[in-house]
């Protein structure tokens, strides 16, 4: 069955539990590829860490997309995330020159966070089978009650109001080539993506294992390990949960 492009088929809803958890519950149709399931609202909507994401009702682009990947070897699986990553910077960045990715897979305006992104991936043998992409864009809301230390959204930054529908074609478009570029070309989208990491090859300080020291990025390997080189030039890596930037 020849895929559709993704985005082609978009659901709307006014509110559901979670995006991810519904598009998890279509993904296996046929024909599920591509298909985006979209909501004003998410009851039970999550971040990383197990973190519930901050919404208010139809302020905010929040959405999820279904896709094989059955091409994709399961311990290239980052490059999925870069991918989406890079989609919302290619996006953004039409607005401003300040968009950049925080590892592993936030999207920050300068210092402060503007969207997230959650990934949840089945597999088979090697290769994967189906991966559920979720994300959260803070658009128009302009009043941030959580806990979270750095919040920020479009309207925030920019003084206006912006259309929800359009955004998520724009992402779709621009997710559209960088999918392609995941089949086709790994090594570009591996380099595009550190080109936009934030705070590459810039020493800053980061806490692991409760102690804190300074070190920059080197590199993020498609299997979505942060390498790190300290000032006194020894080399880490770090799997997601495993570090946290000192902000």
């Amino acid at each position: 069955m020849e895929k559709k492009p993704i985005g082609n088929t978009v659901k709307w809803f006014g509110e559901l539990k979670s995006t991810n958890d519904y598009a998890t519950s279509i993904a296996h149709f046929d024909g599920s590829h591509g298909i985006v399931i979209a909501s004003e609202f998410q009851s039970q909507g999550r971040g990383q860490r197990g973190n519930q994401w901050e919404s208010e009702k139809g302020e905010n682009l929040l959405f999820s997309i279904v896709l094989h990947p059955r091409f994709l070897e399961v311990r290239n699986q980052f490059l999925l995330s870069k991918a989406i990553a890079l989609s919302l910077c290619d996006v953004l960045s039409v607005f401003t020159n300040g968009v950049s990715i925080k590892w592993p897979n936030d999207i920050y305006i300068g210092n402060k966070k503007v969207a997230g992104i959650l990934i949840e991936h089945s597999f088979s043998s090697i290769y994967l089978d189906t991966t559920i992409i979720g994300v959260g864009l803070n658009v128009n809301q302009s009043v941030f009650l959580s806990s979270a230390p750095n919040p920020t959204s479009l309207y925030l930054e920019f003084g206006q109001n912006f259309d929800i529908a359009v955004l998520l074609n724009s992402v779709c478009n621009a997710f559209n080539k960088r999918y392609a570029e995941v089949e086709a070309n790994q090594y570009r989208i591996s380099e595009n993506y550190l080109q936009n990491l934030f705070r590459y090859e810039v020493f800053h300080k980061y806490r692991a294992l409760d102690q804190m020291f300074t070190a920059k990025i080197i590199g993020v390997r498609n299997s979505g390990e942060l390498m790190l080189q300290t000032i006194e030039g020894e080399r880490l890596e770090f799997a997601f949960k495993e570090i946290e930037y000192v902000l």
